[in-house]
């Protein structure tokens, strides 16, 4: 069943590493801390129930609380920094001489 929510998983991971790389730390600390909030929540819903599938769903359900937090998070960031197309042009790759791997995710 976990393996089903792998992809969101893999979508939180990718969404924090690329706002990390921009210079954004407090919005996938704050992902983590969201992913912290979905398992617990999920988890004293399964102890309310004595639900044993719904306390197995606790990773998944981190998975997914995590990824929606992030995904929204990527969106705002891609707005309001230079270092992507849409958001105004090349200023950070010609300030800081990186390679702009991640272009076509633009």
């Amino acid at each position: 069943m976990c393996a089903v929510f792998l992809y969101s998983a893999f979508h939180d991971f990718y969404f924090r590493n690329i706002m990390q790389g921009c210079g954004y730390s407090f919005l996938p600390m704050m992902g983590g801390v969201a992913e912290l909030f979905a398992r617990m929540i999920t988890a004293l819903i399964a102890m309310k129930l004595v639900s044993f599938p719904l306390a197995c769903f606790c990773d998944p359900a981190a998975w997914v609380g995590a990824a929606l937090f992030t995904g929204f998070s990527w969106l705002s960031v891609k707005k309001k920094t230079p270092c992507f197309p849409a958001a105004g042009g090349y200023q950070f790759f010609q300030r800081s001489k990186m390679i702009p791997h991640f272009l076509p995710l633009c």
